[in-house]
């Protein structure tokens, strides 16, 4: 078989400079790479689609048949690019991060002799040991990307060339212009200048051999002082004191509001605006992975979110995505390299993007996961946050809600767990992760008209201060004073226990005071008692409102004596008072 032929590329050929399979359709231009393995024979198709209109670029895997997605096939298996023209008597072989940095180096060294192929897991993955036995009685230079992905990937590879190839070198382009610049973006490569052309075969050829990692005086400890004599930035957030950079899950109980709360992100990020209601955030580009849902749905949610304002221009959004060890990983590094601005991706949800389990070790399954993740949240500064679900039942350990094993979360950065707690005064979002000092749980509202999260606080105190409020709301609405025990029947959800000893504590703080009968008032009453309401001679109904012990019935008239659902925490949703802790008063407001 003649390894340069095969299945007709299905568009028109571009220029040689261009690479791949080449047309334009509309506003987009598309360009296919096909993988060939040594033989000729047709692996898979990459197909990069670039909208003319706004730069946006997206990638798609699919098998020689056309049919989209790889069926299983790992990128780490994939033959290197340009496998199929590799010479076997040629001087030297040199491989790139990439089709397009192969195909212009390819072109610029056209007739001197050199191989040239390209790597396509990304630099997140590396090519099998089997892949790269293509290269075996070669002398190998490899050339990274100009960023520290791009250089630990090649490390990678030439670990594994050390009992393949005859020599190994590594190529160091120190003069690049941009973090993260390749093969083709070099100048000489751009020109094809002759001269420059022979000044860079004389640098490829005298590049330094690769050493061998492994003990010696470059990977020697370091002592105490000298750690502590280093400086290191501090973490980069992109919610302050919530979100930093790094690979976050954001997990949940299904539709109580994670696909709402990661929407509602993007849209905040992209916009510069604020996060969680009281986060005040950096404006950058994000993207939205949807993938349990369609464009129809996702414009609904995004409708409501945005409550008539323009949609934002730098939130980008998807319904479709590889997952992450079926080109994912590579798409989603691509996307991030064409958008140096990027803050935020949100994922939604994993059960999308993982590899489909095995079931023969779960721990290294997920643990495995959102590895090809990682990296590249360190490499573009970024947030990638991950939508999961938790188990069903509570536990004492936020982390042991998680819905798998410890793998998952040891594989991660941080966790942003959305629940409520059985006995809970309402949700909270649990944070946690390697570069957030403490973990905190902060009380969140539950905004249905504009379907968004705030955070009103740390849990803690803010439910704290519900509890005193409906406590002093109660007393203020009553003609006299109460016993712990007519506070708890007039609350609802209420227990005695709880009311009483907060009362005690109260009483210790100054909000309360105390009869020689053990009932309680307001140290600083807001509104009076207002027995019989005599100046409202047109309402006999209402002559003192008997309820127990006296207890007025609600200001507002409703006959009951019954606190009316706006005058409540838990009903609603609604957040109604709040303490001042210099008066005392209760001051009302409706969320």
């Amino acid at each position: 078989m003649d390894k340069n032929k095969g299945p007709a590329p299905r568009r028109d050929r571009t220029p040689k400079e261009l690479g791949g399979s080449y047309t334009t359709l509309k506003e987009k231009a598309i360009v296919e790479y096909q993988i060939r393995d040594k033989d000729g024979a047709l692996v898979a198709i990459h197909e990069h689609v670039k909208n003319l209109k706004t730069g946006d670029k997206q990638c798609f895997w699919r098998r020689p048949d056309g049919e989209s997605g790889l069926n299983g096939t790992r990128l780490e298996n994939l033959p290197l690019y340009g496998a199929h023209k590799l010479d076997d008597e040629a001087m030297l072989s040199v491989v790139v991060e990439g089709e397009k940095a192969c195909d212009a180096l390819s072109g610029a060294l056209e007739g001197t002799g050199i191989n040239v192929l390209g790597t396509v897991c990304g630099a997140a993955m590396t090519p099998s040991h089997e892949v790269l036995e293509v290269l075996g009685g070669q002398e190998v230079v490899l050339w990274p990307d100009a960023d520290d992905p791009g250089r630990t990937h090649m490390s990678r590879i030439a670990e594994q060339l050390l009992d393949i190839a005859t020599a190994v070198r590594v190529f160091d382009w120190p003069e690049a212009p941009e973090k993260g610049d390749d093969a083709a973006d070099h100048p000489v490569v751009q020109s094809k200048d002759e001269k420059g052309i022979d000044r860079l075969l004389n640098d490829l050829c005298g590049a330094p051999e690769h050493k061998p990692a492994g003990p010696g005086p470059s990977h020697q400890p370091i002592t105490a002082a000298e750690l502590m004599a280093l400086e290191f930035e501090p973490p980069r957030w992109v919610v302050p004191e919530v979100l930093p950079e790094g690979v976050t899950l954001l997990v949940g109980k299904p539709k109580k509001g994670k696909s709402w709360m990661g929407l509602g992100l993007c849209e905040a990020i992209a916009t510069g605006g604020v996060a969680f209601g009281v986060k005040h955030v950096e404006q950058g580009d994000t993207l939205y992975l949807a993938l349990e849902d369609n464009p129809k749905r996702l414009q609904k949610r995004l409708r409501k979110i945005l409550e008539g304002r323009p949609a934002p221009t730098r939130m980008h959004v998807d319904t479709r995505w590889p997952r992450v060890r079926e080109g994912g990983a590579e798409r989603l590094d691509e996307w991030l390299a064409e958008h140096p601005s990027a803050r935020l991706v949100v994922i939604d949800t994993l059960a999308k993007i993982r590899p489909p389990t095995r079931g023969q070790n779960v721990y290294t399954e997920d643990y495995a996961a959102l590895e090809p993740l990682l990296p590249l949240a360190a490499k573009h500064g970024v947030a990638i946050v991950v939508v999961y679900h938790l188990r069903k039942m509570a536990a004492a350990d936020p982390m042991d809600e998680i819905s798998s094993s410890t793998g998952l979360t040891a594989g991660v950065d941080g966790f942003m767990i959305l629940r409520r707690t059985p006995g809970s005064k309402g949700p909270t979002l649990y944070v946690d992760g390697r570069d957030i000092e403490e973990p905190t749980e902060y009380a969140l509202h539950w905004n249905m008209n504009t379907a968004s999260w705030t955070i009103e606080g740390e849990a803690e105190e803010v439910h704290l201060s519900k509890e005193r409020g409906d406590i002093l709301l109660t007393l203020n609405q009553s003609p006299g004073p109460m016993t712990p025990k007519e506070v708890t029947d007039v609350i609802p959800g209420a227990t005695y226990g709880s009311i009483k000893k907060l009362m005690w504590t109260m009483l210790g703080d100054g909000q309360l005071v105390k009869d020689d009968k053990g009932r309680y008032s307001p140290a600083n009453p807001t509104s009076p008692g207002n027995p019989g309401n005599p100046g409202n001679p047109g309402n006999p109904g209402n002559p003192g409102n008997s309820t127990p012990e006296g207890f007025r019935a609600d200001p507002t008239g409703h006959p009951d004596g019954n606190p009316r659902t706006a005058d409540t925490y838990e009903e609603n949703m609604q957040r109604v008072t709040r303490v001042t802790e210099v008066t005392g008063e209760v001051e009302r407001e409706l969320l």
